[in-house]
């Protein structure tokens, strides 16, 4: 029998709710799904997710992309990195310190606050009463105790709209075709399914690593044209693992 979850209460904007909703909508509807079978069946169905036990800790994460920036930041500006080009151990104050990053991404963040949520999810790591040690160079919203709640909404909102630009896209669209691709195989072992996937790890961080790179220097180019319309643009990639077939 379930056990119930105990819930605990996240901050969502009311925005991000109606854009994963509507998205969501749009592709039921798409479908064939009525509007009436559309409510019974989300009303069944969050009847029944209300009941299930979550296995982590869900907390409130503020300023998401800003987390991420501010790793950003150590990893490539050269008052956070040595000679080497590998991010320094930060002191906390000072200058070049890890106030002066988060203040450099993020003036009006708490710094104590951002390092506290950098080492909770083990993107950064004290290893001196007064030093910190960048341990991943993106930002990890998961850990086996935790997740964040914001993050994961970023994440939902930005697969629904990617679906929702394939689905309402016409051969006369001016603006790029979005995609959605993914390699997979039934048949693998349990054992073969863990290796592919930290093996997948591995290679994505690399390739992610070369887009970043990509994005930064081009971001360098942009700032330099004032007219240009500001936009926010990314690549995320999610790994499967099913339950094995009966």
């Amino acid at each position: 029998m379930e056990r119930s979850a105990k819930r605990r209460k996240t901050t969502i904007e009311r925005k991000h709710v109606e854009s994963i909703l509507f998205r969501m909508a749009l592709f039921l509807s798409i479908g064939g799904v009525t509007k009436k079978d559309a409510q019974k069946q989300f009303i069944s169905a969050y009847s029944r997710a209300s009941k299930i036990a979550t296995g982590r800790h869900i907390e409130n994460v503020e300023y998401p992309i800003d987390h991420a920036d501010i790793i950003g930041a150590w990893t490539r500006d050269k008052r956070f990195v040595d000679i080497t080009g590998r991010p320094r151990l930060l002191s906390f104050r000072g200058k070049n310190s890890f106030s002066a990053l988060v203040r450099e991404v993020r003036p009006q963040a708490d710094p104590s606050r951002v390092l506290s949520t950098l080492i909770r999810y083990g993107n950064v790591r004290r290893v001196k009463r007064n030093l910190y040690l960048l341990v991943r160079p993106f930002f990890s919203v998961c850990t086996p105790e935790r997740m964040g709640f914001e993050p994961l909404t970023y994440f939902l909102a930005d697969a629904t709209e990617t679906l929702q630009k394939i689905m309402t896209r016409t051969r006369r669209s001016k603006t790029p075709e979005d995609f959605w691709y993914k390699v997979e195989k039934t048949g693998l072992s349990g054992n073969l399914a863990r290796k592919f996937l930290a093996f997948s790890r591995q290679r994505t961080l690399a390739f992610l690593e070369e887009m970043d790179v990509w994005l930064e220097a081009n971001s360098e180019t942009s700032r330099t044209n004032k007219s240009d319309k500001r936009r926010r643009v990314g690549l995320g990639i999610f790994s499967l693992y099913s339950k094995p077939d009966n």
